[in-house]
Order: C-alpha cells, then structure tokens, then sequence
C-alpha cells in the first residue's frame, strides 16, 4: 500500500513574535519588505517544540491535528508548498527538516514559482511574476 502524503501551504506563522521564529525574526518597518532571520536559531528552537504546541505554528498544528483526529498517518509523506520569497523557502526548509526529523517520509519544501513576488519583478530562474502577497 503507498505511504499516504499530506500537502500542506506554508506561511510564516512561525515568524509570528508568538511563535517558535519570533525572537529570531526582525521585521522592516513597510509591509513589503523581507524579514531578516536566523534560520538557525529558528531551526533549534521549533526541534525543542512538539508538533501541537502553537508555537510550533500553524503548519506544524494543522499536521499535528490531522494525525490526533485520525485523518492521516503520524509519519505521512509532507510537500510543503511555499512562496518564491526569501521568508517562504527559509520556513518551508526549516519546516521540511522538522517534519523529517520527527519520521515523516517524504519531508520536503516545494517552491510555489511566482507566488509571492512582486508586480514588476522577475520570480526564481525567470518565473513569470505571480499575484502580489498581502494586497
């Protein structure tokens, strides 16, 4: 039987001040600038945190949730689809490395190209530009 896998958006709840990235993250004063974060920092502090906890961020819950109420495997494949932003491929590989270290094969960050960048800017290896984040 093929191992059931989840897919999952990621955002960057994790960046909230509330969550595990928070204390780690610097955000610019705009709404259309990109934070600044220690991914590593970020990395350790979700590894210290159980999938449930909400500082884990809603990724890490909404999986959590899944598994508790019988909907998927605790150790189900996850394609972590992100944006093509600096903060979306850092959360969707910090998130990817949590998930596999937890026993979730597959575990990996999918990049959404062109979702997220900018009117006007050319997304990863010329993607053409996607809807703007936000607006």
């Amino acid at each position: 039987m093929p191992r059931p896998i989840l897919l999952c958006t990621v955002g960057t709840s994790l960046l909230n001040i509330r969550c595990a990235g928070g204390p780690h993250t610097t955000w610019p004063n705009g709404p259309d600038g990109e934070p600044s974060c220690d991914w590593t920092a970020i990395a350790t502090a979700l590894a210290e945190l159980t999938p449930d906890d909400q500082r884990a961020g809603a990724e890490a819950n909404s999986v959590a949730s899944l598994a508790k109420n019988g909907f998927a495997e605790p150790n189900a494949g996850i394609f972590l689809f992100h944006s093509d932003t600096d903060a979306g491929r850092g959360v969707g590989t910090v998130l990817a490395d949590y998930f596999r270290d937890r026993g979730h094969s597959p575990a990996e960050a999918v990049c959404d190209r062109g979702v997220g960048v900018e009117p006007g800017r050319e997304g990863i290896g010329g993607a053409p530009v996607g809807k703007p984040v936000g607006r």
